[in-house]
């Protein structure tokens, strides 16, 4: 029959602790004697730490009163009020109204000058384009763009012709339009500054 042993002995332990052997790290001590160690260091006072565990007037942390904070039941309860101002209800507008916000109808008068200007440049002839007119072609291109056509042709095209586009603008009136599309007058740019 073998012989259970129930645990180290009071002497045993100060043996074990009072031998530093240079052979064993301390990874290789098992986790209670690990925890022996622990507990033995943590008992005995170190000179240096008393100083840093009290406060400037020299008394001990420990010795301290904790004042906590004292909580009471009220019924009152009066918090401070800033002026607070209400900020202006926005209504919601439409998207042509937010587009017009932006992009006004000068700018499409101003673009068919140019264009027309362009193409008597080009042509000698006039093209009677008007802000009206502007506008439907401005329209129709932000159309076939959210089309995704790999043609620009296709929706005049005869299989795959697209309504709102083909019956709004011809298919050589908006590519006219296009080529001659301008926002400066080319006679009045120097050949220097081109």
């Amino acid at each position: 029959m073998s012989r259970i042993r129930k645990g180290l002995t009071d002497e045993e332990i100060a043996v074990l602790l009072a031998v530093e052997d240079p052979n064993i790290s301390k990874f290789e001590l098992s986790g209670v004697e690990n925890e022996l160690e622990i507990a033995v260091r943590s008992q005995t006072p170190v000179a240096d730490e008393s100083s840093s565990k009290s406060d400037d007037n020299g008394v001990p942390l420990s010795d301290r009163q904790h004042r906590g904070t004292k909580w009471r039941y009220t019924t009152e309860f009066n918090p401070e009020v800033s002026e607070f101002a209400a900020p202006e209800i926005l209504t919601v507008k439409s998207t042509f109204e937010y587009f017009t916000q932006y992009i006004d109808r000068t700018l499409f008068d101003d673009l068919a000058y140019y264009i027309n200007l362009c193409h008597v440049t080009l042509t000698g002839k006039s093209m009677d384009c008007s802000g009206a007119e502007l506008r439907k072609f401005w329209g129709v291109s932000m159309q076939i763009t959210s089309l995704g056509f790999p043609r620009l042709r296709m929706c005049w095209g005869r299989r795959t012709r697209y309504p709102l586009i083909a019956d709004t603008i011809s298919s050589d009136r908006f590519y006219l339009k296009r080529y001659n599309l301008k926002l400066v007058n080319d006679n009045a740019v120097s050949e220097k500054t081109k």
